[in-house]
């Protein structure tokens, strides 16, 4: 019997595409191998939160953006091109588009991108801001083909000039902005949709709100905010758990069309406060079959106990884990036709890849041993990864990644800011391949390895993947730390890009 990881170079061999296992550091980064953003201009301490951006000025080419988080309310827009050197001081007018935002707000938050909420053929990006107003809100920043890399703005000079939007907050103290994604197309109209989370509405509930994209097309000439509590917000808005404060809208994703209805859907991720006997556990799975009819806003306020289409995954554990405190869609991990989803839990290093199937259906899983969990469904499928650093946040980030080596099978990215030896932080590449069940160490799966520089960088608190920043064709991959710098990582070896 072959073993897994011979298995995965015969599937290499076969396929006849160079393969070949990397584990970088980026200590080994030199001008053909990725860049290095540094800062002279925030302290060393400061985190720098990344995104892949999309094609926000629709040339071909992937761009990247960079969050300066907490409390600095900067986020740079990095556009893709195969002319970078090495290293480059992120500040303004220096290298990408800064964009400022209201003060103390925590602009940059959270980047959700990968998507044209208005149709114009440019991919657009969502930045929250959970702190502002008092309630919070998000952003949208319009794509446009003159997208300036040194450009210095302002966000409310972007409003004032068409070429952002701002969603305000639901609610006081909701933290309205703290997870924002691109939803796919929610009511089939061939306009993407956004979700915004909300986990501090009503104290620990949470909430989300979800707004359709075709519906700023109506919004009158030189409006540039939308109050979901009027007529010119078109959407729903889905209220947490009231039995339990499992902060639901912690974390929210694309889904996909699981069902295979013709509706994208979204998951959104539930994980309470890690530590907390109350709190659940929870990923929910929000199916979008009925578009057009109870779920049309302005901002209907629904239950999610008595909410229809809605799918729960449950971990039973003695506390929360901070299950769901990561997540995002992959695609088809296994090779089953059906596309799957990550969830991490870094309260204790686990992250779960979860099959996906047309009848998903909520489940509870069990907690079995300090390896994993089973499943009570039988015939359901997963993959249960956990680090040889025991107790550190494995999964505190996670991202779909592709297919990085064109074996067919989508992969993805996990980070954990503390798994080395020395301390400091680490980012997996777990390869997808056919299977239906698999539990173990991260160590024993097939996976690149990239590595920080030692103890206390924080390297990996959060990654992303273009499908191509440099234009080598092949996917680039970006990483964070706290230690004010960020790295993208070119593909050296091999990748044809498949994102969803």
């Amino acid at each position: 019997m072959l073993t897994f990881l011979a298995f995965i170079f015969l599937v290499s061999f076969v396929q006849g595409l160079p393969f070949s296992f990397q584990d970088m550091s980026v200590s080994d980064l030199d001008i053909d191998k990725g860049v290095i953003f540094n800062s002279n201009y925030y302290p060393s301490g400061v985190q720098f939160t990344v995104h892949g951006a999309g094609d926000m000025n629709n040339d071909g080419i992937e761009d990247a953006v960079i969050a300066i988080a907490p409390g600095y309310a900067d986020i740079y827009i990095i556009l893709g091109g195969s002319n970078y050197f090495l290293d480059y001081d992120l500040s303004p007018s220096m290298v990408g588009m800064r964009v400022h935002g209201e003060s103390n707000d925590y602009f940059g938050y959270s980047i959700g991108s990968g998507g044209d909420l208005n149709g114009d053929g440019f991919d657009d990006l969502i930045v929250g801001a959970p702190y502002n107003g008092g309630t919070g809100a998000a952003y949208v920043i319009f794509g446009a083909d003159n997208l300036c890399q040194t450009c210095d703005y302002s966000i409310l000079t972007l409003l004032g000039s068409g070429q952002a939007i701002k969603i305000l907050g639901y609610d006081s103290g909701s933290a309205t902005g703290f997870s924002v994604a691109f939803a796919g197309d929610l009511d089939n109209d061939i306009y993407d949709d956004i979700v915004i989370g909300a986990p501090k509405y009503m104290g620990t509930q949470g909430a989300i709100m979800v707004m359709y994209g075709k519906s700023i097309l109506n919004i009158a000439t030189g409006s540039y905010i939308i109050d979901p509590t009027t007529s010119n917000f078109k959407g729903y808005f889905l209220q947490g758990d009231s039995s339990a404060g499992n902060s639901f809208g912690s974390a929210v994703s694309y889904a996909g069309d699981f069902d295979k209805n013709g509706y994208d859907d979204i998951m959104v991720g539930a994980p309470g406060t890690v530590g907390s006997v109350t709190a659940l556990n929870a990923v929910y799975f929000v199916k979008s079959d009925t578009p057009s009819g109870t779920l049309v806003g302005p901002a209907p306020t629904i239950q999610v106990p008595t909410a229809t289409n809605l799918i729960k995954i449950d971990l039973v554990y003695t506390v929360s884990i901070g299950f769901g405190q990561t997540l995002d869609y992959i695609g088809d991990f296994n090779g089953d036709g059906h596309g799957d989803f990550i969830i991490g839990a870094p309260g204790v290093g686990w992250v779960y890849i979860l099959f996906g199937k047309t009848n998903l259906a909520s489940v509870t899983l069990i907690e079995t041993s300090f390896e994993g969990i089973k499943l009570t469904s039988s015939g359901s499928g997963i993959v249960v990864l956990n680090s040889i650093f025991g107790g550190q946040p494995f999964g505190v980030s996670v991202s779909r990644a592709g297919d990085l080596n064109g074996d067919g099978y989508k992969d993805v990215l996990i980070g954990c800011t503390t798994c080395s030896s020395l301390g400091g932080g680490t980012v997996y590449v777990a390869y997808g391949t056919a299977m239906t069940y698999w539990v173990g160490n991260i160590n024993s799966f097939s996976n690149d390895v990239y590595r920080g520089t030692g103890s206390g960088d924080y390297f990996g608190v959060s990654v992303g993947v273009m499908s191509d920043f440099n234009q080598n064709d092949r996917p680039d991959i970006i990483i964070g730390t706290t230690t004010g710098k960020a790295y993208i990582f070119y593909d050296q070896s091999r990748g044809i890009w498949g994102f969803l």
